[in-house]
């Protein structure tokens, strides 16, 4: 995977400054932007190969078109997926959640940004279908890294995980197992990575669509990291009920789990929801609401008093 990374550190030199933490991981929001002379897109919170092609392209004396572009007609959840594209040239797409560059000098890559954790990750899941006309395999990519532990307080990656992405003729699941250094360790951030291709010529032609990517901890709840919808959940703590207001208004489901992963119970509501909580025991829990389609809007914590 180095080729992929080089890849990446070049395309980083041409990002501007923009949040670390991930908000489109659903690939609901877009945002458009201008590299040199070329409009482009790009999901919110993630960077893509795009700037660093279309500069290439400006430099041969060629026009260029985004690669990584929303897609309304093909998702897996909501109203839009990522469509990523390999085109006649053979250049893979990619597309990540943090920024890369790269010591022209040296070689050395560097990272910035990520999804912040505080919890150590298990897997990273996306939904994912993909077509190419050989027999080559996209990738997902996830490192892990403790701030600050390294050498004169460099970032240390602690934990590693990939898997390629085969071909599909619908959405499937493709779950990334991160593997770390040690069995203790949490790390502080967590870098996720797509690629159209692995092979040395990827083959032109090539559509990977991404959707709906999630975390997996250690207590196995699988947690959405978007939230695109207007969902509150009050008071925190609760002592006799949890109230739901949301404005999406659709059938909706909160899954509420105890901190040891185990489903506590189920509600299925519209809009609003009042949740007797009074029986459970004292402690945190953790909740997931979700659309009945499966599509996943929101997770988070609360504590019963």
């Amino acid at each position: 995977m180095k080729k992929i990374f080089m890849l990446l550190g070049f395309a980083g030199m041409f990002y501007s400054a923009d949040a670390q933490t991930i908000v489109g991981a659903d690939m609901e929001t877009w945002k458009s932007y201008t590299s040199i002379l070329t409009p482009l897109t790009r999901p919110d919170g993630w960077f893509t190969s795009d700037s660093l092609y279309s500069i290439l392209k400006l430099a041969a004396g060629k026009s260029y078109t985004g690669r990584v572009t929303k897609s309304t007609s093909v998702k897996h959840g909501g109203t839009a997926s990522a469509k990523l594209v390999t085109s006649t040239d053979s250049l893979p797409s990619i597309m990540t959640n943090a920024k890369y560059t790269i010591d022209l000098g040296t070689g050395e890559l560097t990272y910035s940004g990520g999804t912040n954790v505080t919890k150590r990750i298990n897997f990273v899941n996306a939904w994912t279908q993909y077509t190419l006309p050989g027999s080559d395999s996209g990738y997902l990519v996830v490192e892990a890294y403790k701030n600050g532990i390294g050498a004169g307080g460099a970032d240390s990656l602690v934990g590693y995980g990939e898997m390629p992405i085969i071909k599909s003729a619908g959405f499937k699941n493709t779950s990334a197992e991160v593997e770390y250094d040690n069995a203790t360790v949490v790390p502080d951030r967590i870098i996720v990575l797509f690629i159209t291709n692995n092979s040395d010529v990827p083959a032109a032609g090539t559509e990977l669509y991404v959707d709906d990517i999630t975390f997996t901890d250690v207590t196995g709840i699988e947690t959405p990291i978007f939230n695109d919808a207007d969902i509150n959940v009050f008071p925190n703590p609760a002592v006799n009920n949890l109230q739901v207001k949301t404005s999406l208004n659709q059938k909706m489901i909160l899954n509420l789990y105890a901190s040891n992963g185990q489903l506590v119970a189920t509600h299925l509501f519209q809009k609003n929801a009042d949740i007797a909580v009074s029986t459970l025991a004292s402690g945190t829990y953790i909740y997931v609401i979700s659309g009945v389609d499966g599509h996943k809007y929101y997770s988070s914590t609360f504590v019963k008093q």
